[in-house]
Order: C-alpha cells, then sequence, then structure tokens
C-alpha cells in the first residue's frame, strides 16, 4: 500500500527546463562557450551529467567553483523573474497531502529547490526536501529517493514516485518503488519512458483513486 509520494522538481512541480537552459547558456557563453539546446537536452536533462563534464568536453580553462558562482547569480535572477509552475501541480500537491506524506526529491541544486518551494509556499506540503547537496550519487543511482523514504519513515516499497525522466523512474525502479512519469515537452523526445508502472500526460491526471489502483 502506497503511504508516500515523492515529486522529482524540475520537469513535474515547474516549468523550469526553459529557465534552466537559458541560464546554462549565459553561463557559459560567459567562458567562451556556446551550449547549444541539443546539448542541453542530451548532456544536462538526459544524462545528468552537468556543469564538470562541460568544462572538461570544451576544455574551459574556468574551474568548477568559478562558473558556479556565476551561474548562481544569473540563475537566481532568471529564475525570481520567470519561473512558473506546472499546471494543475499545487492543486495535485494539495490534494496528495491529504492522504499521503510528501518529500521532494530534486537532483537540482539545494539553493534552486529552496527559492522554488518559498516562491510558491509548498514547504507546509512536504515533509522531506532534498536537493542535489544532501546526496552523494545522482539519478540513476537510487539514494535520493531512499533518503527521501527514510526521512519520510516508510519503507521504499510504500512509495510512489513522479519523475519526467528516464533516469529519474530507473532510480526510482532501482530503490524499489512504483514510479508514475508525466513526460515533460523537453523530456518526451529524448526518454524510453517503459519502465514506468504508469504513464499520464498531465501532472493532474495523477490523484488518490489513481494511486489507489496501481
Amino acid at each position: 500500500m502506497i503511504k508516500a509520494v515523492i515529486f522529482d522538481m524540475d520537469g513535474v512541480i515547474v516549468d523550469s527546463e526553459p529557465i534552466n537552459y537559458e541560464v546554462i547558456r549565459i553561463t557559459f557563453e560567459k567562458a567562451g562557450v556556446k551550449i547549444s539546446k541539443k546539448e542541453f537536452i542530451e548532456e544536462w536533462v538526459v544524462k545528468g551529467t552537468g556543469s564538470r563534464e562541460a568544462i572538461k568536453r570544451h576544455d574551459i580553462k574556468m574551474s568548477l567553483e568559478d562558473l558556479q558562482k556565476i551561474k548562481k547569480k544569473i540563475y537566481l535572477d532568471v529564475l525570481k523573474r520567470k519561473v512558473k509552475l506546472k499546471p494543475d501541480a499545487k492543486r495535485t500537491i494539495i490534494n496528495l497531502h491529504k492522504k499521503y506524506k510528501l518529500a521532494l526529491a530534486s537532483q537540482g541544486h539545494r539553493y534552486n529547490v529552496d527559492i522554488i518551494v518559498k516562491k510558491f509556499k509548498l514547504s507546509k506540503f512536504f515533509q522531506a526536501i532534498i536537493g542535489k547537496q544532501d546526496v552523494n550519487k545522482g539519478k540513476p543511482n537510487p539514494e535520493i529517493f531512499l533518503k527521501a523514504s527514510k526521512e519520510l519513515k516508510v519503507k521504499p516499497e510504500e512509495c510512489l514516485v513522479i519523475e519526467d525522466t528516464e533516469k529519474g523512474i530507473i532510480a526510482a525502479k532501482r530503490a524499489g518503488m512504483i514510479c508514475i512519469a508525466v513526460p515533460d515537452s523537453w523530456t518526451k523526445r529524448y526518454n524510453d519512458f517503459s519502465k514506468a508502472d504508469s504513464v499520464v500526460n498531465l501532472l493532474g491526471e495523477i490523484n488518490i483513486d489513481v494511486i489507489k489502483n496501481l
């Protein structure tokens, strides 16, 4: 029986991939490198390799730490101005909160996660909030979801994960959890969602009755 629901953030709760791309593009332009949308989707969204690998790939002389400082400043500005919740996101969170323990498990930096949670007044709905700095290994490693279940004090098999990427689905299944995929427009062309237990078009399709029937 499902006792907890774990949400991914980017692409599930917030429409953040266009913002993430804009931030990465501007950041790397300052380092003299052009990051295409195709490269961003393949390396950041699908593979999750991130800036560290991009520095190696493009032979950038700037350190990761210096690049991250630039990125953080740009991100905070763009995020505050442009980020939006996905349709039905808050309504779905409020509805599921009535019956289940909720966690937010994002591969994004914790300061990004905290900005989103504060901006849309979501903290009261989540008993656990986990970001990139809170784990040692990223998705598809299951660590982030196992940490969420531990903080929620529920068994992994009692958790449902809502994801929008293949690596997130794999991480959930490796954790022994049920997973519903909600493909995002930025991810559905580049990901295989066949490993998910269910695939829906919109977050608003997920409700208490749907979860009971999984």
